[in-house]
């Protein structure tokens, strides 16, 4: 009896632990589960170019990835036409369950039923990369409106209707041209004031200056105001050669400014100058040299020769231009030195 007792008792303790264990397992937690699609289609019938929206919805756990199909160019089979994609809804449906609604607008411009069914989505879980598939048979019907033409008469397109302009409509441009002339007008007022100041300050420096008679003018007054004899020598011949340097840019276009005294000399080997005018201007640039760099102190013949040198350079290679008929010739000065004897005799008079 006592066997039987504890037998029954072992079996009743069985049958209890398996029900539990059943429930357990039924107990699916809801992570474990495989997430679901669903469709569905309002309305199902159009007519071309109206709109439909499709409803995809999609329950799954929330550390589960499901993307639903994206289509090439919007287009579904070629015939179907997504609009739009309304913006995604998320509803909570468990303590881990969420339900994710996509909403898609559709459109067709060809006539026929086009099947939706078998609405594709990819899941993705932990090592699992799977197709979901909706369970729905669904299937969009667009239509035409039928035309009874024989029953019906058809006509001509109708003419634009003739309407009177009104100021609304050109109000806008009105503005944007006045915007428009009034910027023109500022620009040719800006440009002829400028010609005119042009102009004016042309007016005011008068006739330009040929580049001899400024040369001659500034070396007369560099003789004039006695540097060298003021023991001023580097002065001297830094005015000098830069007179002549001014002179070879506006005489033959040579940058001499901005030359030493070596590459003067190389650009005006190409001008063919008379072999005295050569020689004159390169001893004056060599003594100048001399004079600035080397701390020369050259003798009053040799600041002299070098002021008659420059004159005469500047005098035998100025630009001639023709005389017109009935002109006065110009009057020559003779500035050579005059001889010892000579200034005796004047002092002497």
């Amino acid at each position: 009896m006592k066997r039987y007792l504890k037998f029954l008792f072992v079996l009743v303790v069985g049958i209890v632990m398996t029900l539990s264990l059943s429930a357990t397992a039924t107990e699916q937690p809801a992570s474990e589960g495989r997430p679901t699609i669903h469709l569905s289609l309002s309305p199902d019938s159009i007519l071309i170019g109206d709109r439909a929206v499709m409803k995809v919805e999609v329950e799954k756990d929330f550390t589960q990835v499901v993307n639903p199909a994206t289509f090439e160019d919007n287009m579904i089979g070629g015939t179907l036409e997504i609009l739009a994609i309304a913006p995604i809804d998320t509803v909570e449906v468990g303590t881990r369950r969420h339900k994710i609604t996509y909403n898609y607008v559709l459109t067709s411009f060809e006539e026929g039923t086009f099947n939706l069914s078998n609405f594709p989505a990819l899941y993705l879980d932990k090592n699992i990369t799977d197709t979901l598939f909706a369970p729905e048979q669904i299937a969009l019907t667009v239509g035409t409106l039928n035309v009874d033409t024989l029953n019906t008469t058809i006509y001509d397109i109708k003419a634009p209707i003739d309407t009177p302009l009104v100021l609304g409509e050109v109000q806008g441009y009105f503005f944007l041209v006045l915007l428009v002339c009034l910027t023109l007008a500022a620009i040719i007022y800006l440009v002829a004031h400028r010609r005119r100041k042009e102009r004016s300050e042309e007016e005011q420096r008068g006739p330009i200056e040929p580049p001899h008679i400024k040369a001659i003018r500034e070396l007369e007054a560099l003789h004039n105001q006695k540097v060298w004899q003021n023991n001023k020598h580097k002065q001297y011949y830094t005015r000098l050669t830069d007179i002549l340097r001014d002179y070879l840019f506006g005489r033959y276009g040579v940058r001499a400014m901005e030359m030493t005294s070596d590459e003067i000399i190389e650009a005006v080997t190409p001008l063919a100058l008379a072999p005295k005018n050569f020689g004159d201007l390169s001893r004056i640039l060599r003594l100048a040299d001399f004079v600035k760099f080397a701390k020369h102190i050259p003798t009053p013949e040799e600041n002299e020769e070098a002021y008659y040198a420059a004159y005469y350079f500047v005098e035998e290679t100025k630009q001639v231009t023709e005389q017109v008929a009935g002109e006065p010739e110009q009057m020559v000065v003779d500035i050579t030195p005059a001889s010892t004897e000579e200034q005796n005799e004047q002092r002497d008079e």
